[in-house]
């Protein structure tokens, strides 16, 4: 904070210090000064579409969510390339149960950037919190593009994600023409069977070889939907 206000004094570029201010703020989840930072930021600069996106990280936040939609088209608009912004943007869309518009914009999002979901930041996916039961849901529609693209390592991951959130992930693929394909991929049974053990607090999962191991008290953190 110390540097960029001394950058500031000194004639630096002030949207974009003022933007690393208020990135700086929400770090230290200060999220009112990071909305004034980001506010300021954009009125000096209305094609600064950082700024946009981060300024809808707060609001999102704040579940100001029309607001929250209105950044973050605005800087997609300005950057379409961004993947992170299309993310940010699906996510709300998600929360809105706007399913049709979630899954836009997690396919535009993947498109740019294929690992864009599995990435921590702030101002990025990471600034967005889903509850349990959501993030399941989210990470199940992420299984199904995925699934589209052919990228089965990806799938499978999400499909794990959704599972140990709680999902009856065999269940759900039985209802989607392309997920139903791999109904019976021995990975897909090991995945379902390990989150239930683990849901259950069981004493082993298995691999796909079919071989024990220990259960972790809990399932492995994975980065959320932000």
């Amino acid at each position: 904070m110390d540097y960029y206000n001394y950058a500031l004094a000194r004639g630096g570029e002030v949207p974009s210090l003022l933007n690393k201010l208020g990135l700086t703020e929400l770090e230290m989840h200060n999220v009112e000064w990071a909305r004034a930072y980001f506010q300021r930021s954009v009125k000096l600069d209305r094609k600064n579409a950082e700024a946009w996106n981060n300024l809808g990280a707060v609001n999102y936040l704040d579940r100001r969510s029309a607001q929250a939609v209105s950044n973050y088209k605005r800087a997609i608009k300005l950057d379409k390339r961004q993947a992170v912004f299309h993310a940010n943007l699906a996510t709300v869309y998600f929360e809105l149960k706007d399913y049709s518009g979630t899954r836009h914009e997690i396919a535009a999002a993947l498109e740019l950037d294929p690992q864009v979901f599995e990435q921590q930041g702030t101002g990025g996916v990471a600034a967005h919190v889903l509850s349990s039961q959501d993030r399941a849901q989210f990470y199940f529609e992420m299984a199904k593009l995925y699934a589209r693209q052919g990228l089965e390592e990806q799938m499978l991951h999400s499909l794990a994600t959704a599972a140990e959130g709680g999902m009856d992930v065999q269940s759900e693929m039985r209802k989607d023409p392309i997920l139903v394909r791999f109904l019976l991929d021995p990975r897909v049974l090991v995945l379902a069977h390990n989150a239930q053990v683990l849901r259950a607090g069981g004493a082993a999962t298995v691999n796909a070889s079919g071989v024990g191991t220990s259960s972790p008290t809990q399932p492995a953190a994975k980065p959320t939907a932000e």
